[in-house]
């Protein structure tokens, strides 16, 4: 009833809106898809999402977007199951004022990073590689030279040589 009145009122003066909605519901679609025992009631998660939203312990409704990513971490990370549903019942919690920003950014965030990184250094392996192929005499722009110049210098301090 409240959310019938709720999005009755004008676009910008609901707290929340159609778009809270459909991305709350997508990531929890994912959740259960993908990791099924990290939901006992899903109207109980739905009611703890929407409380901790109403008090802006979920800050922004992006954030949804990271419930998705714990939830397919087992896949794309190799994160373990329980980890993964630890985490989401934490958030799924309405008692604690944790939010699905600061268990991302804590437990989560610094894989994702790793596996943006590790896809990057595969294409630009990838990029030089083919570019050595068959020619002995490439012909770099002074812009990569000094790119990759730089990169060798950080990648010896991080490897200690």
């Amino acid at each position: 009833m409240l959310l019938e009145k709720e999005l009755a009122l004008p676009k910008q003066m609901q707290k929340l809106s159609e778009d809270f909605f459909i991305e709350m519901e997508r990531a929890l679609k994912t959740v259960q898809h993908r990791l099924p025992t990290a939901i006992e009631d899903i109207d109980k998660a739905r009611d703890a999402l929407i409380g901790k939203f109403r008090k802006e312990i979920i800050g922004n409704i992006t954030d949804f977007r990271m419930l998705s990513k714990i939830a397919t971490s087992i896949k794309n990370l190799g994160i373990k199951e329980a980890k993964a549903e630890k985490a989401l019942s934490e958030i799924f919690n309405p008692k604690s004022r944790t939010s699905i920003a600061e268990v991302f950014e804590e437990q989560f965030e610094m894989r994702y990073d790793e596996r943006k990184v590790l896809i990057s250094v595969d294409s630009i392996y990838e990029y030089l590689e083919q570019s050595l192929e068959g020619d002995s005499d490439v012909q770099v722009s002074k812009e990569l030279r000094d790119k990759l110049s730089r990169l060798r210098g950080v990648i010896g301090r991080l490897l200690g040589s």
